[in-house]
């Protein structure tokens, strides 16, 4: 198995590969940037971000404060992507 931690490729290898393993598949809402284990429980922490998240809402105020300072329309017939 080959990862990818910081800035080393990390390649895992099973002794016996008759041998059971668990696994776990962890759905993120935002982009996995950085993974620990915490070293009193042990648990896996996952650190996720993304770059210019907003909702609705603060799209729509953002476009309104750009709109108002500079007066020109086209702000508010842009496209949200």
């Amino acid at each position: 198995m080959v990862a990818i931690a910081d800035n080393s490729l990390r390649i895992i290898k099973v002794e016996k590969l008759g041998d059971m393993f668990t696994h776990m598949q962890l759905n993120t809402r935002y982009t996995p940037v950085k993974m620990v284990v915490h070293p009193d429980t042990s648990y896996l922490c996952v650190l996720e971000k993304d770059h210019n998240s907003f909702n609705i809402n603060q799209l729509e105020d953002l476009r309104q404060k750009v709109y108002a300072e500079s007066k020109n329309e086209a702000y508010l017939k842009a496209p949200w992507h």
